[in-house]
């Protein structure tokens, strides 16, 4: 493992170490069904990867570099921004689902030939 790889690795470990000391001081103030409410009102960005809901895609490698390709040109189009570089798990992945889901879901439908009901339009 090269030096920069390593250093990047420890640096997202001191991160998310950080992240679960808040969390656990967040947890220990809370008690009972206050506590469990509160973990599962959170946004999920602020939810560690780890502790999310795993899906699994078997995509061709085609469709693997276009989502790679996509989430490549978002990473540089918000570093251009000055926004910083954007986390796949914590931004670029959910932003993909929620606009198929919340925005395209009509246009969605009809691309594998199924059509949407009046309740589940745009």
């Amino acid at each position: 493992m090269s030096e920069d790889l390593k250093e990047r690795f420890s640096d997202h470990q001191d991160q998310s170490s950080d992240k679960d000391a808040e969390y656990t001081e967040i947890a220990e103030e809370e008690t009972g069904q206050a506590e469990a409410e509160a973990a599962n009102s959170r946004p999920k960005a602020e939810i560690p990867v780890r502790d999310r809901n795993q899906v699994t895609m078997y995509l061709g490698d085609d469709r693997e570099d276009d989502i790679s390709k996509l989430f490549q040109e978002a990473n540089a189009q918000s570093v251009l921004a000055d926004d910083g570089e954007i986390s796949k798990n914590d931004e670029f992945y959910p932003a993909l689902v929620d606009f198929v889901t919340d925005h395209k879901r009509t246009e969605f439908l009809k691309f594998l030939g199924l059509e949407a009901d009046a309740d589940e339009t745009e």
